[in-house]
């Protein structure tokens, strides 16, 4: 009778070490993956969720950093959004989260792995954790101006829509393209149901919408669902005005004393000049607009110390037609930081100090 025999591969000695060896080093590698975060608040499966809201979460021992996703699909395969590398323990969401919404969110640890090669490792994402906005309370404001569609917008654009009874304040937001994306301008806590912006866009197609917000306290509010989005165009300014020469300060300047003195060439054509300051080179935060200049130099008003911002400036006379601006272009932006006074100094060395000691 014959045996059965079952005939096995042959495997070397310095196979089967190269695979003992895999398997200690996935091992030690998952036993040194930092902790994953205990997410704390919103608490999982909330609902009624106010903006603006602030993600939290437990803080991992040695963290270098954490990131955070969330997105309207459990399995996080839709409307995915990601923070950047976050070092605190909390992450405020965008503030137009839509309302009435369910939302997962996640979040996980680096670590440092080399210093040298500036590599971290990840930890797993934590356990996914759920919230849902409120619901809104208030009727979506009705845009009035401009008006879908609306062509040649020179320099000046009066934001209007439809008072929302109820409503504490709105929200303006106007973008580039119909989306939360890049290119973003806008205005928070309006008191009233318009808002103008002067000298801010450039030509080009440009999207808005408004949200009007009951607010709860100082800090929280509950706002109504955006408006459609609108399209409007700003014409090409066509300059009937020589641009300015820009004198002072010179371009990057640094250490600029205060009060900050901004000058340029004059226009002889000129009936007067507007100067724009900003922190923000595309001049759309904190805008200081100098109107009625007559001089051919201005002194800002305070600016904070050490502090980075950007200038341009434009002639204007009066039109001969009142619907035609005649203004020359922006001169290019210029950059300057102010003086800080408060900056640590070296140490003045007296001339007496200088002299040797005679033994």
């Amino acid at each position: 009778m014959l045996a059965c025999v079952t005939r096995y591969p042959t495997v070397s000695v310095y196979t089967v070490l190269l695979l003992l060896c895999a398997g200690l080093c996935s091992s030690l590698a998952r036993a040194d993956q930092p902790s994953a975060p205990v997410l704390q608040q919103p608490a999982d499966g909330a609902t009624g969720v106010v903006r603006p809201l602030a993600l939290v979460w437990q803080a991992v021992p040695d963290a270098a950093y954490y990131q955070v996703q969330f997105s309207t699909s459990k399995g996080f395969t839709t409307a995915v959004m990601m923070s950047p590398n976050i070092a605190d323990t909390h992450f405020d969401a965008p503030l137009n989260l839509p309302l009435d919404t369910t939302y997962y969110w996640r979040v996980r640890t680096a670590q440092v792995l080399n210093v040298a090669e500036k590599s971290f490792l990840m930890s797993n994402w934590s356990p996914t954790a759920t919230f849902t906005m409120a619901k809104a309370d208030l009727p979506t404001p009705e845009p009035l101006s401009p008006k879908n569609g609306e062509l040649d917008i020179i320099r000046k654009v009066q934001f209007a829509w439809a008072p929302v009874k109820g409503a504490s304040c709105y929200t303006l937001q106007i973008s580039r393209v119909p989306d939360i994306g890049n290119q973003m301008w806008g205005k928070d806590r309006i008191a009233v149901n318009e808002c103008e912006f002067l000298d801010v866009l450039d030509a080009g197609v440009f999207y808005w919408r408004v949200m009007a917000v009951k607010m709860l306290d100082a800090q929280n509010g509950l706002g109504s669902l955006w408006s459609p989005w609108t399209k409007f165009t700003m014409g090409r300014l066509i300059s009937q005005l020589p641009t300015p020469t820009v004198t002072a300060p010179t371009q990057n300047a640094v250490n600029v004393a205060v009060p900050v003195r901004l000058a340029w060439g004059v226009v002889t054509s000129a009936a007067g000049y507007v100067v724009q300051i900003s922190p923000v080179d595309n001049f759309t935060t904190d805008v200081v607009l100098l109107t009625d200049l007559t001089a051919t130099s201005v002194t800002a008003p305070a600016l904070a110390p050490g502090g980075v911002y950007f200038w341009r400036v434009m002639a204007v006379k009066p039109p001969d037609d009142p619907n035609v601006p005649c203004v020359s272009h922006w001169t290019l932006t210029r950059k300057f930081t102010v003086a800080d006074p408060n900056a640590t100094r070296k140490p003045v060395v007296t001339p007496a100090e200088n002299i040797p000691k005679v033994k």
